[in-house]
């Protein structure tokens, strides 16, 4: 994935004893990935694993990318992560394929991805406001939009799962990554979470948090 590209980088210059900048880990790591490797991806992921927080990130023409910090204080923030739930979906799959049948019906795929783009600043602003039900809500449009772009994104058991957790307390929720499998991300208020809990299993949720670094080394070597 993107965050070990982006981990690997870092742990290399360290280990050179180099120490470069985050934005040029991002734009290292997307050489490497789509350049050198010739994936079908994107350059998100590389850029907030690089560096990491909630940012609003502006990906312009000409290779431009613009980072900015979401204007969020400390108690919205612990509200929004009490709010989310990670839940696995049971199912592996291999995000190359999905993202190469994406890519290829871009052109076709266009009108649905300026409305996608254009739901970034509806996110944005519920999320500077404190309007988390909101949030909840644009998950789900999202999630809706995002299954038309490739016919291999969901599946009717993803579906199955999606649509339970919507009808135990879930306001909306989306397929982390290029879809097929792995984690669905879900928007759910705190009273309603131990009811969706009963109905999921324990195994299938993942707890997590908001990490506000981005990539960093968490053991260094000494010489001698």
């Amino acid at each position: 994935s993107s965050s070990l590209t982006v981990g690997l980088l870092h742990a290399f210059y360290l280990y050179r004893g180099r120490k470069v900048s985050r934005e040029r880990l991002a734009r290292e790591a997307c050489r490497v990935e789509i350049d050198i490797l010739g994936k079908p991806i994107g350059k998100q992921d590389q850029y907030i694993a690089s560096y990491g927080g909630l940012k609003h990130i502006i990906f312009s023409p000409r290779d431009k990318v613009h980072v900015r910090e979401l204007a969020l204080p400390a108690y919205q923030r612990k509200r929004l992560a009490g709010s989310l739930m990670l839940v696995y979906t049971g199912i592996s799959r291999k995000a190359e394929d999905i993202l190469a049948d994406q890519k290829k019906k871009i052109p076709q795929s266009r009108p649905l991805l300026l409305a996608m783009k254009q739901q970034v600043l509806e996110l944005k602003r519920a999320l500077e406001s404190g309007n988390l039900e909101l949030l909840g809500h644009l998950l789900h449009q999202a999630w809706e939009n995002k299954k038309r772009l490739s016919d291999n994104i969901s599946n009717p058991e993803i579906d199955a799962l999606y649509y339970d957790c919507i009808k135990n307390g879930a306001l909306g929720g989306k397929i982390c990554g290029a879809g097929g499998g792995g984690f669905l991300l879900l928007y759910c208020p705190p009273e309603k979470q131990e009811r969706l809990r009963g109905v999921l299993g324990k195994s299938r949720e993942l707890s997590f948090d908001f990490a506000d670094g981005g990539t960093e080394v968490i053991l260094q070597a000494q010489d001698g």
